[in-house]
């Protein structure tokens, strides 16, 4: 067993030397921002492709924090915040490609689900496929 000081609060403890512990216990772990040992700067994938970005203090950011970051990159092009109801659309269909000459503002889901369904066939019944 070794001896070392806890990164939060100083403390110390003993671990074994293959222990790659730096706290003293789990209420001395940080849990959330730059101080997690996870942290990777605040932009996260999520697993729809899309990019998200830690902005707390944003009006419309999530319960961990986390903002889309097309509405992000729409929001600082017009250099106002989007409505709730207005929809980034991407050009290319790629998620995670949020330059603004891929981004497209629409004023809302119906809208966007025109631009998508735009060419598609139609079966007998009207239904698209």
């Amino acid at each position: 067993m070794i001896t070392r000081s806890c990164k939060t609060c100083g403390v110390n403890f003993k671990c074994f030397p293959s222990n790659k512990k730096t706290y003293c216990s789990f209420i001395c772990v940080p849990k959330l921002g730059k101080l997690n040992p996870h942290w990777r700067g605040g932009r996260i994938k999520k697993q729809t492709g899309y990019t998200m970005i830690h902005k707390p203090d944003h009006p419309f950011s999530d319960k961990d924090g986390y903002v889309l970051e097309h509405r992000i990159v729409m929001e600082k092009f017009l250099n106002r915040l989007l409505l709730s109801k207005e929809v980034v659309h991407h050009i290319n269909n790629i998620g995670n490609d949020n330059r603004i000459e891929n981004l497209k503002l629409l004023c809302n889901q119906a809208e966007h689900a025109k631009l998508h369904n735009f060419g598609r066939l139609k079966n007998e019944e009207g239904q698209y496929i």
